[in-house]
């Protein structure tokens, strides 16, 4: 997983607004994002977890380590006779 220095945010929000974040990292599994929260050179950046961007207004730059979670996946946890468990990363 890459971090990026002075990261465009043009295309992570709806306005379309060209802030950047000091820091930003989109990681793919839970295993990079606990390798990204205890990176020990971050660890007293403030962290911001972004999402789809379609609520918010960026108005200036961000002086923070921006994640945007990538991660992907469907498991089926338990099939039931009434129904399936699945579990779906919401990254």
């Amino acid at each position: 997983m890459q971090i990026f220095r002075n990261y465009s945010l043009k295309k992570y929000n709806t306005f379309a607004i060209n802030a950047f974040a000091d820091y930003f990292a989109a990681p793919k599994s839970v295993a990079e994002l606990k390798e990204l929260l205890s990176n020990e050179e971050l660890k007293d950046k403030e962290r911001f977890v972004l999402g789809g961007g379609s609520n918010l207004l960026f108005t200036k730059d961000l002086d923070m380590l921006l994640i945007h979670p990538n991660i992907k996946g469907l498991e089926v946890e338990d099939k039931m006779q009434s129904g399936i468990i699945v579990k779906v990363a919401a990254g």
